[in-house]
C-alpha cells in the first residue's frame, strides 16, 4: 500500500518503521527538518518537507494515487484537516486520525474520518 504519515513524534517514528518493515511504500510529510531527514535515514521511506495542513504540501508528495493517510500529529483539528483534504481534494480512501480529545472520536467519525483513534478509550472499551 502507498500510506502518507503526517505528524513527527515517537509515533510516527515507531508507525513508520512498522510500515516500511512490511514493505509498504511510506511518505512521511512533517515541517520539521530534523525529523524528516531522521526518518530518511533510518527507514526507506519518502519525506516531504512542508506544513502538511497546506494543499500545497499534500499536493508535492503526490498524494492522488495512495492508498491511506494516518495524520498523527499533535493537534486534533489539524489530524482532521489532513484527512479531510486527502479524503475530498486528493480522493485518498482511507483516513485514520489520531485524537487526544476522547469527544472527538465519535464527532470526527461521523465526519467522514474511516479510523478515529483515543488510547484511552481504545483502552477503556477493551475493558467494557
Amino acid at each position: 500500500m502507498k500510506i502518507a504519515v503526517t505528524g513527527g513524534s515517537d509515533y510516527a517514528d515507531i508507525l513508520i518503521g512498522l510500515l516500511a518493515a512490511r514493505n509498504h511504500k511510506v511518505t512521511v510529510i512533517d515541517k520539521d527538518k530534523e525529523f524528516c531527514e531522521r526518518m530518511c535515514a533510518s527507514y526507506d521511506v519518502k519525506a516531504i518537507l512542508g506544513n502538511p495542513c497546506q494543499e500545497d504540501v499534500l499536493a508535492d508528495a503526490g498524494l492522488k494515487d495512495f492508498d491511506m493517510v494516518a495524520a498523527i500529529g499533535q493537534e486534533d483539528t489539524d489530524n482532521f484537516e489532513i484527512c479531510q483534504m486527502c479524503k475530498k481534494v486528493f480522493g485518498i480512501k482511507k483516513a485514520v486520525c489520531v485524537v487526544k480529545n476522547p469527544r472527538n472520536v465519535e464527532v470526527f467519525g461521523q465526519l467522514g474520518m474511516d479510523l478515529v483513534i483515543n488510547i484511552p478509550v481504545m483502552i477503556a472499551d477493551m475493558i467494557g
